[in-house]
């Protein structure tokens, strides 16, 4: 998944670079926090 989040029927989400580096759950949760806002 190098960057992108599986997102079913939405396109793939790239994370931006700051976020690159974390574990994967951490990514992810930065990834739906950041959808949210």
């Amino acid at each position: 998944r190098r960057g992108y989040r599986d997102s079913g029927k939405r396109k793939p989400f790239l994370i931006p670079d700051e976020s690159f580096g974390k574990p994967l759950k951490e990514l992810e949760f930065c990834v739906l926090e950041k959808r949210v806002e």
